[in-house]
């Protein structure tokens, strides 16, 4: 299913949550929605799945609006947080429970629910209760519930958020690999950033009810379109400076960039910045983390923060109140206009 949002708002108790969201998802797409709580993920699947009331704007699926189409029809699933299985049924009945809505044959039901017992790795549960299986069980047979409806859009709103990191992985590998063995179109609420990057093809990054950029992983890490996009995909190093005559001034050094004249700031990854050789910054805090290290130092530049592999701070010898140089790689950086500066 080929999904178009266009300059949706919505309101719930008379306060607008969706600013004008617009957003389009290509047929066979994974997109992940991520962003805090609170910033308006899940009112926009639901609204999507014509669970809630939109103010204005439009839904499209496949070009054919989505208005007063009722939610049972508009070939959408939602898997939420809290799965909501009835728990005084089987496995095999709660999987079954489209099914039987739609009076599918038994026979018919009965090979579909194996089947998708295979998908999510649980043959044989069946006949158990769901009081019977652990978290990660339930989470499968949510989902098996779900492909049993036989959706064409399938939302997930934040399903693995009770899981361990373990489980969690696990889920998210499974998710993927049925959305491209059954060509869905997926759209995945998450606040968790690596499993936004590593699950979707696009992610669309939300904030206070607006989308502030939509990219694949590379382009929305890479080439963040703004500084609040920037610091939500990790620590980042924010160097101010000035362009002129095609090159780019900072603490850290200069270096040629195509930039109109006037004040910028060049926004730099801690792994991007290396020690070397000089004595114009202080150590002031060393945090080990097992494979890398992460150097905090004062100077020229204010506070910076540094990654470097555990091998190559051992080699360095860096420790709090040692002094060295800093450089930053320019090719890594992304710049943004300091406003009303020429």
């Amino acid at each position: 299913m080929e999904l178009s949002i266009s300059e949706l708002r919505v309101c719930l108790q008379g306060t607008e949550i969706l600013h004008g969201v617009d957003l389009d998802v290509a047929d066979g797409e994974f997109v992940a929605l991520l962003g805090q709580s609170g910033c308006g993920k899940s009112t926009l699947i639901q609204s999507v799945a014509g669970l809630l009331d939109i103010r204005s704007g439009e839904i499209r699926a496949d070009g054919r609006s989505l208005a007063g189409v009722p939610p049972e029809r508009r070939g959408t699933v939602i898997v939420f947080q809290n799965l909501r299985l009835f728990p005084h049924m089987t496995v095999f009945d709660n999987i079954a429970f489209s099914m039987a809505l739609k009076k599918r044959p038994k026979a018919e039901t009965a090979q579909v629910v194996e089947r998708l017992l295979e998908d999510v790795q649980l043959p044989g549960y069946g006949r158990r209760r769901i009081r019977e299986l652990s978290g990660g069980q339930m989470q499968r047979v949510a989902l098996a519930r779900a492909l049993a409806a036989e959706p064409r859009l399938l939302l997930l709103d934040e399903p693995f958020s009770g899981l361990n990191e373990g489980l969690r992985d696990e889920m998210g590998r499974l998710v993927k690999k049925l959305h491209r063995e059954k060509g869905l179109t997926t759209v995945l609420i998450t606040h968790d950033r690596q499993e936004a990057l590593r699950l979707a093809d696009r992610v669309a990054l939300m904030q206070d009810g607006r989308i502030l950029q939509c990219g694949t992983p590379e382009e929305i890490f890479w080439r963040p379109a703004s500084r609040a996009v920037a610091a939500y995909f990790g620590k980042i190093n924010c160097l101010p400076g000035r362009a002129a005559g095609g090159a780019f001034s900072c603490a850290l050094g200069t270096w040629p960039c195509p930039l109109e004249d006037g004040a910028w700031t060049a926004a730099v990854r801690p792994f991007d910045v290396r020690a070397v050789p000089g004595g114009g910054y202080t150590v002031t805090g060393i945090d080990f983390l097992g494979e890398t290290a992460e150097l905090t130092l004062a100077g020229p530049a204010g506070a910076v923060t540094c990654s470097v592999t555990a091998g190559a701070l051992a080699d360095m010898g860096l420790s709090v109140g040692s002094r060295t140089g800093l450089e930053a790689d320019p090719g890594r950086a992304v710049y943004f206009k300091e406003e009303g500066t020429a």
